[in-house]
């Protein structure tokens, strides 16, 4: 009928049969690649000249590989304390190691223990993470009589860990691998010198199909 082939699919929709709410993106050593609309046969979701949705798709999919990349394990906490304090926190970043359940202590002020206060939980893995990590979060917020908690789970959440996310959403906020690209997209042209060696970006404008006559 198919071949499951382009940019990692065959893994991506394993992974979300698995149960995870997000698409995690291709793998770091994914060669991917856009159509060729003279050569193959594309389904509408994939021709380019229908809205250029395909073109954004392997943009982001090709910084999500390279943040995957040059930012796993403990050092992706660097990466979400620039995008913290690109936009107004303090923050302290624990080194690698036994820390307590805390990977960021941001907050607001020239102290960073001004109000709101949070107790951030950095998990580079592309595998959902489950309840139990917010659990843990919650101790510890409630240990440190922080504000908020906010848990960077680059793979998502499992279904019972995304309920209790909803739960408790006053207290609580969630960044899959999405919503950490927005950002730091978002904020790109004030991060540091040293970032943007790492993740070299540059500006593209697109006609937007949808809004032309």
């Amino acid at each position: 009928m198919c071949q499951i082939r382009r940019n990692d699919a065959a893994y991506r929709l394993g992974h979300i049969l698995a149960g995870a709410d997000t698409d995690p993106g291709a793998r770091p050593d994914t060669l991917l690649a856009l159509p060729k609309a003279d050569t193959e046969v594309v389904d509408s979701d994939e021709a380019i000249a229908s809205d250029g949705q395909d073109i954004i798709r392997y943009s982001r999919d090709r910084i999500l590989a390279r943040i995957r990349e040059k930012y796993s394990g403990h050092s992706l906490q660097n990466l979400i304390a620039e995008i913290l304090r690109a936009e107004g926190m303090t923050c302290k970043v624990y080194p690698e190691g036994p820390d307590g359940g805390i990977d960021i202590i941001a907050g607001s002020g020239v102290l960073g223990i001004s109000a709101p206060t949070i107790i951030v939980q950095v998990k580079s893995q592309t595998t959902p993470v489950g309840s139990e990590v917010l659990d843990q979060l919650g101790g510890v917020i409630g240990q440190h009589r922080a504000d908020h908690g906010l848990l960077v789970a680059m793979g998502g959440l499992t279904a019972p860990a995304r309920a209790k996310v909803d739960a408790q959403q006053l207290m609580v906020a969630v960044w899959d691998g999405e919503e950490v690209l927005d950002r730091l997209l978002e904020h790109y042209e004030v991060l540091s010198d040293e970032l943007k060696k790492v993740i070299p970006l540059r500006r593209a404008w697109l006609i937007d199909e949808s809004e032309t006559d």
